[in-house]
């Protein structure tokens, strides 16, 4: 895994991907992104994270995936850092921190 996929996983958290109940973990060092499914939200069950180093930004993808493709998806655009968790939050209804 790349630096800028690393340094992504610290920023979102253990704390946040537990809470989330992601699991099925998909990463592309060429690409810098960083795919994972997750559970409870009735609005998304699919997250793709991708990293645009030259303006130091992210670019969320939301997906709704059932058995026979893609039945849903929405990208935001133009995230720093810090605006990660509540952008997560705000999309898929679910909490990322406990307090």
């Amino acid at each position: 895994m790349n630096t800028y996929l690393t340094e992504l996983k610290n920023q979102i958290g253990h704390q946040a991907f537990f809470m989330l109940g992601a699991k099925d973990f998909v990463c592309s060092n060429e690409e810098n992104y960083l795919m994972f499914r997750i559970r409870g939200s009735k609005k998304w069950n699919k997250i793709k994270i991708k990293y645009n180093a030259g303006y130091d930004l992210y670019e969320i993808t939301f997906y709704k995936i059932w058995k026979y493709g893609v039945r849903s998806e929405k990208t935001v655009t133009g995230i720093y850092c810090d605006m990660l968790h509540k952008t997560i939050e705000t999309e898929t209804g679910l909490n990322t921190k406990l307090f």
